[in-house]
This record gives C-alpha cells, sequence and structure tokens, in this order.
C-alpha cells in the first residue's frame, strides 16, 4: 500500500481501457467499447476508484431503475487487494442508492468465491436464490443475494 489518499468518482470515457484491464483480470472481460457503452446508459453507473493523478484501483458497475439495482460487477487491481477499495466502491454504490430511494440490490456471485460471499454477507446481503450450474468456466452454482436498503 502506498499511503496515498484514494478517492472514488463517476468513470469518465478515457477510464475505459483502464477498466477493462482489470476486468480481463477477473471476468470474462466486456471490452472498452462495453464499459463506453454503459457509461452512455441512463439506466447504469460506474465508479472507479483511484490515487489521484494514479491508475485506477477498481471499478464498479450498477444498473437501476425506480424499482432495484443489480451490482453487475466490482473488481479491484490483482495487485491491490485487500487495501479496502472494494469497501470504499460498494460505499459510493450505497450512498447512490439511497440518495435515489432504491428499495434493494441484487448481485450473483461464484458459489466457490467463499471471500466474495462474507464481504456482501457483511455488508448486509442475503442468500436469496442459488441458480445450478450457471457458469462455465470453470463450473460453479451462481448464489444471488439480496439486500435491502
Amino acid at each position: 500500500m502506498t499511503g496515498r489518499a484514494m478517492s472514488v468518482r463517476t468513470a469518465e470515457p478515457p477510464d475505459a481501457p483502464a477498466i477493462a484491464g482489470i476486468s480481463a483480470q477477473e471476468y470474462d472481460s466486456w471490452s472498452s467499447g462495453d464499459f463506453l457503452s454503459t457509461m452512455n446508459n441512463p439506466c447504469a453507473r460506474i465508479w472507479v476508484c483511484e490515487e489521484p493523478g494514479e491508475a485506477i484501483l477498481g471499478y464498479v458497475v450498477l444498473y437501476f431503475d425506480e424499482y432495484g439495482a443489480e451490482l453487475m460487477q466490482i473488481a479491484v487491481d490483482q495487485d491491490r487487494r485487500r487495501e479496502h477499495i472494494a469497501t470504499r466502491l460498494m460505499d459510493a454504490v450505497d450512498s447512490f442508492l439511497q440518495k435515489k430511494h432504491i428499495p434493494q440490490i441484487m448481485l450473483e456471485v461464484r458459489a466457490a468465491n467463499t471471500a466474495a460471499r462474507e464481504f456482501y454477507e457483511h455488508r448486509g446481503f442475503v442468500e436469496n436464490h442459488i441458480k445450478k450450474d450457471f457458469y462455465r468456466n470453470p463450473p460453479d452454482d451462481a448464489v444471488k443475494m439480496l439486500q435491502r436498503i
């Protein structure tokens, strides 16, 4: 950890390549174009965490309407994990949901990803449903989790 101040802000088009790079570490990644398209969607938000003047450390993608929200992706650069970056990003999501009076948020997480599941449970999410054999590479169930705001 560098000790420099981190901040969370709304993603901007020039951030798309860096976000796509972090996505490639974690997911069947979205392209820069996918992130740009999401930035232009009025029912979506992307936030990034960065050290001012430095690289993007992580991001979160949220889709929403007045009835609820879905956390689509959250990822932190592999070299910067365990620095509370995901917590900062989720704090931004929580603040947004409260300001917009959105009553609930849902997400899907791999059943085998116990660290992520514990993180979400600590933040108030509860298991809602299991989708058997949802993921293919590697095979895994998806756990749907829900948090009421």
